[in-house]
């Protein structure tokens, strides 16, 4: 995990026990179900890359399946896939991502942390050339707040460092990954008492990746999903 990540973890959790004595009387029930399944769609996703020197427009999809546990709702238990494309029509080039994180979360109060598990499919073509066909598996941390609006609905701000450490290139170049970075800040809203919520957001995700020299690529997205759950 990088500097960044551990720097965000202090001051989390340096306001941790002011934040767990003012929780206790709010209700995490309608927001911490059982087992969900949540679908979002990117509305707008830039997608900066050095790697391929061009800027562009593409689309992105993820969906996240697993839930809560405990009787106050403190453990939790998440695989994420998340799937972005893009082309770049300046110089003819594209890139696939798909990252699958499966996530372990302890919840106090507002605040939730725990460990990741990742893997990652990463397929570039620069120019017409297919320079990229990677594989690579790794580990890291999330850390977050989940806080209870109204009677059902929420806001969050999630933030995932992942370190990829081990990397395989199918073509014959040799390549490595560095440090994925995630913040994603959102809310939920109730469309019915419990079963399904509308989900919508902002997410900066930012990793590198090293061929001949060190490339950074960042992506920007908003996004609206729908959220359903179910609680027993």
């Amino acid at each position: 995990m990088n500097k960044s990540f551990y720097k965000i973890l202090l001051v989390l959790l340096t306001g941790i026990q002011s934040i767990t004595s003012f929780a206790k009387n709010r209700e995490f029930k309608n927001i911490t179900p059982t087992v969900s399944l949540q679908l979002n769609y990117s509305l707008s996703t830039t997608y900066k890359s050095k790697l391929v020197a061009s800027n562009d427009v593409g689309t992105g999809f993820s969906y996240t399946l697993g839930g809560y546990a405990g009787k106050e709702g403190n453990f939790g238990f998440f695989v994420k896939v998340d799937n972005s494309a893009t082309t770049f029509e300046l110089n003819s080039s594209s890139n696939s991502v798909t990252w699958q994180d499966s996530i372990f979360r302890y919840r106090w109060g507002y605040l939730y942390l725990g460990p990741v598990f990742t893997t990652l499919t990463y397929a570039v073509n620069i120019a017409g050339t297919d320079t990229l066909d990677v594989s690579a598996s790794g580990m890291g941390g999330n850390v977050g707040f989940l806080v209870p609006v109204g009677g059902g609905g929420s806001l969050y701000m999630d933030f995932t460092s992942v370190t990829p450490s081990k990397t395989v290139n199918e073509l014959t170049q040799v390549t490595s990954m560095g440090a994925r970075t995630d913040i994603d800040l959102g809310a939920s809203i109730d469309l019915t008492a419990k079963l399904v919520d509308l989900v919508f957001g902002y997410r900066q995700q930012q990793y590198s990746v090293t061929t001949d020299a060190s490339y950074a690529e960042l992506m920007l997205s908003t996004y609206i999903g729908l959220k359903f759950s179910l609680f027993f």
